[in-house]
């Protein structure tokens, strides 16, 4: 399993590359860049829990923005920084096509970035990255790091003792299976079936892309991910070349599938495609003809047939709105009808009215209303 929980602190006999203290430019590296994600020790969880898990010895985190919380507790599987404005701080974005791209200077260590000219990865506070004008003379404080060529992690430790670090986004790939419901896959044991995490999302286990399979990251372990045809579930096993339950190659959507299995085995097995942003839908009530249209923020939605309102599916299996950041369609049971709630982060009793469950065969998803009553939300189709 790759945790990160307290690696980053011991780096023991693997080599690192800081800056050799040249004063120039220097050449670059990476052709026309990678997409950077922030990484952070998540060993502070045990005091201050993630908001859907099990309470730490303190009480739940807020969420500060930063690169600790969302890499640790955020919502999103795939992440990458947004650095768009020169001389600001960056955010944390789940699209892939907002995604900051940097090329490492071999010279002098520094992350350039290749989107904004003469400005580079920069440690604005203890653990938020931003980007700044690029230190090639002089004091590189908060813009120096180590690479460890071990894990791909570039760390960063002008700000605090526990360093900051970015990795290749496209290296360390976090695996949710079907179609974005539920948490990660977590395959902590070799040869074995996957669960999910338990304290924090650190905890995710991290794969890289390798022709059709999924292979555990920056691990000694040669194990790919595997259908178990048996139990039908995820699980990690030996890679081998022509094992048709470790080849993740069927588009469907949003996702990729291994092939449905045998005669006794038929179920498709799929996780989220991570190179593709979540689907942007409109919604309709039911087998209404109408979409839903939500204009304003904690008031019902309406049907109409122009302006519909546009959704996508987080991760936390929520129908988010595009057009009100924040903010998800909610059962309004009062009124036996649905409207726009802030999105609910917590653990079930918290999602309440925002909890929806897919419809077997059908492409529904279904909210449980008073009185063992269910209404349900389809895509609209329009004419």
């Amino acid at each position: 399993m790759t945790v990160f929980g307290g690696r980053l602190q011991g780096h023991g006999a693997h080599e690192l590359k800081g800056n050799d203290g040249s004063g120039e430019p220097g050449t670059t590296t990476a052709g026309d860049g990678i997409k950077l994600r922030g990484v952070c020790d998540c060993s502070w969880t045990t005091t201050w829990s993630c908001k859907g898990f099990p309470l730490g010895s303190d009480r739940l985190t807020d969420d500060d923005d930063t690169v600790c919380y969302e890499y640790c507790c955020g919502e999103g599987l795939q992440q990458c920084l947004k650095c768009d404005t020169a001389n600001t701080t960056c955010n944390t974005t789940i699209d892939p096509t907002e995604c900051a791209k940097f090329r490492r200077n071999s010279s002098n260590g520094l992350w350039e970035s290749t989107d904004i000219g003469g400005q580079c990865l920069d440690v604005f506070d203890k653990n938020r990255f931003g980007v700044h004008k690029c230190k090639y003379e002089g004091d590189r404080k908060n813009q120096r790091n180590e690479e460890d060529i071990v894990t791909g992690k570039s760390c960063f430790h002008d700000r605090s003792s526990d360093p900051v670090c970015v990795d290749d986004a496209s290296k360390h790939i976090r695996l949710q299976q079907g179609d974005g419901d539920g948490r990660c896959l977590k395959c902590d044991q070799m040869n074995a079936t996957c669960g999910t995490p338990e304290v924090h999302m650190g905890e995710c286990s991290e794969f890289e892309k390798s022709g059709n399979k999924f292979k555990i990251a920056n691990s000694s372990w040669d194990q790919c991910l595997d259908r178990f045809e048996n139990e039908s579930v995820w699980g990690i096993w030996k890679c081998i070349d022509d094992n048709d339950n470790q080849k993740v190659s069927v588009v469907k959507g949003n996702q990729l599938c291994v092939e449905a299995g045998k005669a006794d085995t038929p179920k498709e097995l799929c996780v989220r495609n991570p190179d593709v942003a979540n689907e942007v839908i409109n919604l309709r009530n039911g087998t209404s003809s109408k979409c839903l249209k939500c204009d304003e923020i904690e008031q019902l939605c309406t049907n109409g047939t122009e302006q519909c309102s546009t959704f996508t599916r987080n991760n936390n299996g929520l129908w988010e709105s595009t057009d009100k950041t924040g903010y998800c369609l909610d059962a309004f049971q009062a009124n036996y009808s649905f409207g726009l709630w802030k999105c609910k982060k917590g653990g079930a009793d918290e999602f309440k009215n925002q909890i929806n469950n897919k419809t077997v065969g059908e492409n529904a998803y279904c909210f449980d209303w008073p009185q063992d009553s269910t209404q349900c939300v389809s895509k609209h189709l329009s004419a």
